[in-house]
């Protein structure tokens, strides 16, 4: 590069992190600092009592696969939700394909849980049966994360 470019690349570059001269930085600034706080949490909707709503229920997740950091920290988290509520929750451990989703179906119908969740991003579209099965046993069958 020539020296007038190195000198026009320079400039360009002074120009390009400056501020404009009509910059209102305080401004700025004051929305910056104004969105730094945490907001306060409002409810969507009225509370109610999970404890006597899921009291005597159980659900049983079928993730996609266990082999996903996001997925291991997903399924705990709803592992502690349930111990806070108080319901029993069930995590079908699998490395993910249609015969590890088929058998944590079957094992959910087996067993007789309330409700399935495929979880993580399986598609429900891939175990159309085995829902069909499930909620003609009066199973309640849903999807989280897809």
């Amino acid at each position: 590069m020539t020296k007038t470019g190195l000198l026009t690349a320079a400039a360009l570059t002074a120009l390009t992190f400056a501020p404009p001269a009509n910059a209102d930085l305080a401004a700025a600034q004051a929305i910056l600092d104004a969105h730094r706080e945490v907001p306060a949490f409002v409810p969507p909707g009225e509370p109610f009592d999970a404890a006597s709503c899921m009291a005597d229920k159980s659900v049983f997740t079928v993730p996609v696969t266990m082999t996903v950091p996001f997925v291991d920290a997903l399924t705990a988290a709803m592992q502690r939700a349930a111990g806070e509520v108080g319901f029993d929750f069930e995590i079908w451990n699998n490395q993910g394909g249609m015969d590890a989703w088929t058998q944590g179906m079957a094992q959910a119908i087996a067993q007789d849980y309330d409700l399935v969740d495929l979880s993580a991003g399986l598609d429900p579209a891939i175990l159309i049966p085995q829902i069909a099965e499930a909620k003609s046993d009066g199973m309640m069958v849903t999807t989280t994360h897809l």
